[in-house]
């Protein structure tokens, strides 16, 4: 008679896990969510799991706006508005005041200016914008785009900024954008999330931030994470009114009409006026939305999406480090026991794929039905890790008897 054990490979879910096998697993299980969560929120994950789904969630599922919306208006500064003016960078501080007064006798609700001001140019025009904001910020609200020491100059407080907003009775907003940020490999540079205040001082809220507090609508997104939204279906509609300043002088510098079109003063009264660059060389961004056109959007679009997702209250849900912890062990755990019970041998590959699978659709429908992100990259990491050490320990256990030597037929 021939006596010998039966292996897994025969029978894969033969036998029940014993007592230590549980402890283990589930040691095992938190050890590799303590692992993968702390070196993914240190930035040394590899992230492409959670940035493709993410962009695609984004794009596929992002809500649309049914029509332009009623309370804010966009009005952009190109090259051609510019026409007769000496030069371009920074625009004309004589023509912005002049804007800035025409927009006030509109009766807007706030005016944000996402312009730098880091430095004096031609002194009277200065004189004149300051002389401008102040007057005007005692009837309106005015914002302006504020930059600090995340600039790289060395000053982190521009003087000609700090003197608008001190002497004018301005509010400032910082106008950065953040991207991923990865110690392994290069960020892809697209614009995911809002930025907090600077650590050092002066510490000012985001441009957005300050707008929205500016009309009383002040409101602290669930996390950091931009709730973008797409443009309306009908042809040529944009997310807000938007109005290209015309030219207003010609080749010569001559001047040919008013700074503000009388025709947009209606469409401005009890609005929010954003004024910003669309310039076709300089402040051009990649979104999540641009993941299936790779089409750049202005800096001041990006204000006023996330402007708009203040006003509406709207959030984008994560995960905490506990929430993400636990579930990443439970993933591990999963994993652990099903190469405890099972030997995948060469196809582990596949149960990998088809968790991956599992994990991308339920966060394409998380995020559809609740705008909540679910963080595939760790969990993605988290199912082959389990699988692996669960297998290798039913390879250890197969060849190692109680007494801790090779178990051995008989015949």
């Amino acid at each position: 008679m021939i006596e010998g054990r039966i292996s897994e490979t025969q029978f894969p879910f033969a036998g029940q896990p014993d007592r230590a096998t549980l402890i283990i697993g589930f040691a095992v299980s938190l050890i590799i969510a303590a692992f993968l969560v702390g070196i993914d929120r240190n930035g040394l994950l590899w992230e492409a799991p959670d940035r493709i789904t993410y962009d695609w969630r984004t794009y596929l599922f992002s809500e649309r706006a049914k029509a332009p919306r009623d309370d804010m208006v966009l009005i952009r500064v190109n090259e051609d508005s510019l026409t007769g003016y000496p030069y371009l960078s920074p625009i004309d501080r004589g023509m912005t005041a002049e804007l800035v007064r025409q927009i006030a006798e509109a009766q807007p609700a706030a005016i944000g200016l996402d312009f730098i001001f880091d430095r004096v140019t031609e002194p009277s025009k200065d004189n004149a914008l300051l002389a401008a904001l102040k007057d005007v910020n005692a009837r309106v609200p005015v914002i302006i785009g504020a930059v600090d020491e995340r600039s790289g100059s060395r000053d982190a407080a521009p003087l000609y900024q700090e003197r608008l907003i001190k002497d004018g009775g301005l509010r400032g907003g910082h106008i950065y954008f953040a991207t991923d940020q990865e110690r392994l490999s290069l960020g892809d540079q697209a614009v995911r999330f809002i930025v907090a205040p600077s650590p050092a001082p002066p510490a000012r809220p985001a441009f957005s931030q300050a707008l929205a507090d500016a009309v009383g609508k002040g409101f602290a997104p669930a996390s950091a994470l931009i709730y973008w939204r797409h443009s309306p279906t009908e042809a040529g509609a944009h997310f807000l009114p938007t109005f290209t300043l015309l030219p207003h002088r010609d080749a010569t510098g001559k001047r040919t009409g008013p700074v503000l079109p009388d025709s947009w003063r209606a469409v401005l009264r009890g609005k929010i006026v954003l004024i910003g660059g669309a310039f076709s060389d300089r402040d051009l961004h990649m979104t999540p939305l641009s993941v299936a056109t790779n089409g750049f959007v202005h800096g001041v679009e990006i204000h006023a999406q996330m402007l708009a997702q203040r006003l509406d209250k709207r959030s984008v849900y994560v995960m905490n480090w506990w929430q993400e912890f636990m579930l990443v062990a439970a993933v591990a755990g999963l994993g652990f026991f099903a190469g405890r019970l099972w030997r995948v041998s060469g196809d582990g590959w596949k149960t990998s794929a088809l968790a991956f699978v599992v994990f991308v659709s339920a966060s394409f429908g998380l995020f559809a039905a609740f705008s909540f992100i679910l963080p595939t990259a760790t969990l993605f990491f988290a199912w082959p890790a389990g699988l692996l050490t669960g297998q290798h320990m039913g390879w250890v256990t197969e060849r190692l008897g109680p007494s801790g030597t090779e178990t051995q037929g008989e015949a």
